[in-house]
């Protein structure tokens, strides 16, 4: 049942851990650890009619506010986006509620608008280090990699040792092209913030293209053990798994990260190696 659920809403915390807490109790070790590790923090959500009319009757700015983060950070950018840009009409001069505008348009994948935004905020605060540097990743989405570069060079002369700066110049530099560059700067990224999983995925990928697949699991399991619901590291992984002969493992991985989120472009492409790489088998069989 838990299973099901999790193919209609992937992601779900307490799902997982429900999930995980039953995986356990089967006696299914390795995937109640993992499973609980990513659910780790869910809570279960209850219908409490009379919250929900007192929350309707919460008009105020730091209120409404509050929702539209709390909706962006749910990933819930339908209903986000339109309280945000709500509020910024209501506040035209505010930079910084332009600047939060802009990051969850790109975190939206709406690039075009967050370009949008994010110009004008720098048109006003030049020296904005937020702002140039969800302005570098807009560009990123939209592969105006120059663009990009500039932004987050900027970002970086205002605060040179900012980890995400860092991380989004090595995510640059590799899709430039230019791995042999980035994998330095994601280097330096992790220097300054051990915790952050992404620059390890990146370099993980690096190792990929290079036919390196022992290094590029290290990096995503790395990369897992600091964010476990990190479905670029759990694809890239079964990725590797697959090119080491595991394909065994790589299934598995690979069922974790759709459980997490199935629509996901690497889950995807992770799907089309392990299924490519089970069919001659099957075939033999």
């Amino acid at each position: 049942m838990l299973e099901k659920l999790l193919e209609s809403r992937p992601g779900d915390r307490y799902a997982l851990q429900l999930l995980g807490t039953a995986y356990r109790r089967l006696g299914r070790e390795d995937e109640a650890r993992f499973v609980l590790a990513i659910g780790a923090q869910g809570q279960p959500v209850w219908a409490d009619d009379w919250l929900d009319e007192v929350a309707s009757y919460r008009r105020g700015f730091a209120a409404r506010l509050k929702e539209a983060t709390g909706y962006a950070l749910d990933g819930r950018f339908e209903r986000a986006i339109p309280l945000l840009e709500r509020l910024t009409a209501e506040r035209p001069r505010d930079v910084a509620l332009q600047v939060h505008l802009g990051g969850v348009y790109v975190a939206a994948g709406q690039a075009a608008d967050a370009v949008r935004v994010l110009e004008d905020a720098i048109a006003r605060d030049p020296v904005n280090f937020d702002a140039h540097l969800n302005l570098a990743g807009a560009h990123l989405q939209a592969r105006a990699l120059h663009r990009a570069e500039a932004h987050v060079d900027r970002a970086l002369a205002i605060r040179p040792t900012a980890a995400r700066a860092l991380e989004i110049k090595g995510r640059m530099l590799w899709q430039a092209g230019r791995s042999a560059e980035a994998v330095p700067v994601l280097e330096s990224a992790l220097s300054h913030d051990p915790r952050r999983g992404r620059p390890r995925a990146w370099i993980g990928f690096i190792h990929l293209e290079h036919d390196r697949p022992r290094q590029a699991a290290d990096q995503f399991e790395g990369a897992l053990r600091s964010d476990p619901m990190l479905v670029d590291a759990l694809a890239g992984l079964a990725m590797a798994q697959v090119q080491l002969g595991a394909v065994s493992d790589a299934a598995l991985t690979l069922r974790r990260a759709v459980q997490i989120d199935p629509a996901h472009p690497r889950v995807q492409q992770a799907r089309a190696r392990v299924e490519q790489t089970r069919a001659p088998n099957q075939a033999r069989r």
